[in-house]
């Protein structure tokens, strides 16, 4: 029963955050362009340590940006919704990092409704499907589980 419960909760958690950032990055999609310029671009790295496997490094492109709110120059740093996280491949990094080398003229995405959130990169990524996927899996577990013990006491 507590395997059922806790797949259940866990199936819901997870829905519930993966549909909210998939509606938000749809969103995104909607969002006023504006003209932008990227400012800095470097890779920032992590070490994290396991008994296990020893020392790990994780990428994670840190990309700067300004662009013009009406006669206000702001300053960002938001690539997409739920991208530009920690990742243990350089190399993918690397190309973000690429792509966004400084004094690059970029095109950025405002929020109409709040002008200092932006992005650079609209709409969904392969993320939001993975967490969306990871929650419903377990949604159906926790509901096929509960079915179960109920069907057969």
């Amino acid at each position: 029963m507590i395997f059922s419960v806790c797949s259940l909760l866990t199936g819901i958690c997870f829905t519930v955050f993966a549909l909210f950032f998939l509606w938000k990055a749809w969103s995104t999609e909607e969002w006023e362009d504006v003209p932008g310029k990227v400012v800095g671009s470097s890779i920032r790295e992590s070490a994290n340590w396991d008994s296990e496997v020893g020392t790990s490094l994780w990428y994670r492109p840190s990309i700067l940006y300004e662009y013009k709110d009406q006669d206000v120059v702001r300053i960002s740093t938001k690539v997409g919704i739920l991208r530009g996280g920690f990742i243990s491949s350089s190399q993918v990094v690397q190309n973000v990092v690429d792509r966004y080398k400084p004094g690059t003229a970029v095109t950025v995405y405002k929020n109409p409704a709040n002008p200092r959130e932006t992005v650079l990169e609209p709409g969904s990524n392969w993320v939001i499907y993975v967490l969306l996927t990871f929650g419903v899996l377990w949604l159906l577990i926790g509901v096929i589980s509960i079915m179960r013990l109920v069907s057969f006491p």
